[in-house]
Formats: structure tokens, C-alpha cells, sequence
């Protein structure tokens, strides 16, 4: 469990390093979960999926800091939310109310034959509130993936949607700006990244609730055998209590014995 958790804390420096409003996330995170706060759900990261790993820097891309945006019930949990931030002098901070949902319902795009769209890549857990599916649509409905820059420039400017290619390069919407380069898995996969920290949590998690399980089957043996230790003591005492009352009885017997046998010289004695 030390070695998980030494990774765990590598990872969260390595996302901290792409994201550095991350740590007070994870403090925030940990105080509405201890505080048990209503309507708290935690990052929009936890609830999204991939179909690929392969996929997984498009959806960094794509995504980018949305990534890690809180997720509440409503506005009023998310005022919680950022007076807890205020409290760690955290930086800023994304909250999406799942009750403002509608209001991002889009009609959905036309997306040409020779594009993937990303909603067919990237989805929700079955955890998550069906409501974060209008988030999803805002934030990857524009975006889909090419094969190459040039089909990316074609697509971008004739469907107004944003294209990363197989190389991983950027042609945004409108074909105005493009974002050409090497896409440097290291510093920006944040997706990734946080499904392994994510996973060792469970893990570790998983190893810690085994533990409490054993813990407490170890104390209810331990109360099995102080009952059964306390059942021996009364069950001696109670062997102890009839051997001293069975040998009252065998003095007893004897003394009867001794009367009788006394009681029978007598009449012989008188019947001569």
C-alpha cells in the first residue's frame, strides 16, 4: 500500500504541474467529502470515459482545463463550493450546477463521413447524472478527428468544427487558427494521467476497506474467544461447585453407612 500511495502522490505533482489549481481541487474535494456536503459531486473527470486509450490525449485536447470543473446539485451548492475555496485561498475555479444544465442543450452538428466525432469517442460513466450529457455535447459536439492537417483545414472551414488530426494537431473552427507541433504527452495528458491516479485511489481504497473488514472480523474473534474463555471460567466453576457437592454427598453417605452398620451391630448384639 506505501508504494501505491507513493505513486498516487507522483501523480497528483505530475497533474499539478499541467494543472497547478489541481492541489487545492484535491483539498476541496477532501473537505466537502468530510463535511458530507449536499449536492457536492466532485470533477467532471470522474464521470467521463474513453473508448480507446489511444483517444485519451484527443480528449485532453479537446478538453483541456474543463477537465477538472467541479460538478454540484445547484448554484447554491456551488456558493458552498467557493467559500471553501476562499478558505484555501485556492485559485480560480470551474462549477458546473447540474440544475443549469438545459441552458447548454445545443442542436446537435453535422458532422461529414470522413470525420469521427468526438461523442463517439468520449462519454459518461454509468455513475454520473445523465444531466452532464448537455456538458458533454458543449464541450466535444464541435470537435472531431481527421486524418490528416489538410482534411483538417477542408473540415474545419466548410463545417465550422474544430479537428485534431492523427498527428495530434489543431485546426480550430473556422480554419483561422491552427495549432501545428508535436503533441507532448508528458506535460499535457491530464486525462490519462488522472485514470491512473484515479485507479490506484480505488486500489488503495479497496486495500484499506479489506483491512477495516479484517480488523473487524480479528476484534468479533477476539470478543468469540473472550466469551469462550469466559464460558470455560463458568463451566469450571460450575465443575468446581459439583465436585464439592458430590463429595458432601459422598460424606454423607459414609456417615449413613456408619450409622447403619452401627445400628445393625447393635440389634445383633441385643438379639442374643
Amino acid at each position: 500500500m506505501k508504494v501505491k500511495k507513493q505513486r498516487i502522490a507522483t501523480y497528483a505533482k505530475q497533474i499539478e504541474k499541467i494543472e497547478p489549481i489541481f492541489g487545492a481541487l484535491q483539498r476541496i474535494d477532501h473537505k466537502c467529502r468530510e463535511q458530507g456536503l449536499a449536492g457536492y459531486h466532485g470533477l467532471l473527470i470522474d464521470y467521463l470515459q474513453c473508448s480507446s486509450e489511444s483517444f485519451m490525449p484527443c480528449v485532453d485536447i479537446a478538453a483541456k482545463s474543463k477537465l477538472f470543473s467541479v460538478v454540484v446539485d445547484s448554484l447554491e451548492t456551488a456558493k458552498q463550493v467557493l467559500e471553501i475555496n476562499k478558505q484555501f485561498k485556492g485559485g480560480v475555479i470551474n462549477i458546473y450546477p447540474l440544475e443549469t444544465m438545459e441552458q447548454m442543450k445545443r442542436p446537435a452538428r453535422s458532422v461529414p463521413a470522413t470525420a469521427k466525432s468526438m461523442l463517439d469517442i468520449v462519454s459518461l460513466t454509468p455513475s454520473a447524472d445523465p444531466r452532464l450529457q448537455h456538458l458533454l455535447e458543449h464541450i466535444f459536439g464541435k470537435v472531431v478527428l481527421v486524418r490528416s492537417y489538410d482534411e483538417a483545414m477542408q473540415v474545419a472551414k466548410q463545417h465550422n468544427l474544430a479537428c485534431i488530426t492523427a498527428d495530434l494537431e489543431v485546426v480550430y473552427a473556422g480554419a483561422f487558427i491552427s495549432k501545428v507541433g508535436h503533441y507532448n504527452r508528458a506535460q499535457m495528458d491530464r486525462f490519462s494521467v488522472y485514470q491512473q491516479l484515479y485507479r490506484l485511489k480505488g486500489e488503495v481504497a479497496a486495500m484499506q476497506q479489506r483491512m477495516k473488514a479484517g480488523q473487524a472480523d480479528r476484534d468479533k474473534n477476539d470478543l468469540s474467544d473472550l466469551e469462550a474463555y469466559r464460558d470455560l471460567q463458568r463451566a469450571e466453576v460450575a465443575l468446581s461447585q459439583l465436585r464439592q457437592a458430590a463429595h458432601q454427598l459422598s460424606a454423607s453417605e459414609f456417615e449413613l453407612r456408619s450409622q447403619i452398620s452401627h445400628k445393625q451391630n447393635n440389634l445383633r448384639e441385643i438379639e442374643k
